[in-house]
C-alpha cells in the first residue's frame, strides 16, 4: 500500500515538473528576439507627382507642437522607415529631401493595440494606419495607403506620397 502511494505521488511530482518545464519553454524567448520585434516600424515612399520618379527622402519626427524630436534613418532610395507613437493615436513627421529641405509635413492617424509576446518579452504595440494627411498640402499632393497594418515585413510599403509642384 505504501509503495502504491509513493509511486502515485512521484508520478504526480514528475508530471507537475514536466508541465512547468513545458510552460517555461513556451513562454521564454531570447532577448535578441524581444529587442528585434518589440518596435514595429512602417515604410514610406515618396515620388514626384508628374514624373513618378522617386524622391530620396528621410523623416524627422515631430512632437505635438511641431518641434523636431529626432531624425529617422533613411534606408535606401525613396524608402524611409517610421515608428508610430505607441502612446498616441497620431504621429507627425517632416518629410525631408536628402539635403534636408522640407518637402512636406504628414500626420498619420493610427489605432494601436497591444499584443502579448511572452513572459520574458512582455507586450508589444502594433498599429493600424487609419488616415494619412499632408499638412499644408500643395495643390496636387496626394497620399496612398498601400498597407494599413504596420508589421515587420519591410518589403511591404505602407504609405506612398506624391508631391506636386516641383521637379
Amino acid at each position: 500500500m505504501m509503495r502504491k502511494t509513493y509511486d502515485m505521488v512521484s508520478r504526480r511530482v514528475v508530471g507537475a515538473l514536466a508541465s512547468i518545464a513545458l510552460l517555461l519553454s513556451l513562454t521564454m524567448c531570447e532577448t535578441d528576439f524581444c529587442n528585434e520585434n518589440m518596435y514595429v516600424v512602417g515604410t514610406l515612399r515618396a515620388f514626384h507627382k508628374q514624373s513618378k520618379s522617386q524622391i530620396d527622402v528621410f523623416l524627422a519626427t515631430m512632437d505635438a507642437n511641431g518641434d523636431t524630436i529626432m531624425y529617422v534613418d533613411r534606408t535606401s532610395g525613396s524608402y524611409a522607415n517610421f515608428s508610430l507613437n505607441p502612446e498616441s493615436d497620431t504621429s507627425r513627421f517632416y518629410v525631408l529631401s536628402a539635403d534636408t529641405v522640407t518637402l512636406g509635413k504628414i500626420a498619420i492617424v493610427h489605432t494601436n493595440r497591444s499584443e502579448f509576446v511572452n513572459a520574458e518579452c512582455g507586450v508589444r504595440t502594433l498599429s493600424t494606419i487609419d488616415t494619412v494627411l499632408i499638412e499644408d498640402a500643395t495643390k496636387g499632393d496626394s497620399v496612398a495607403i498601400l498597407m494599413k497594418d504596420v508589421d515587420e515585413n519591410y518589403d511591404n510599403g505602407n504609405i506612398e506620397i506624391f508631391f506636386a509642384g516641383f521637379e
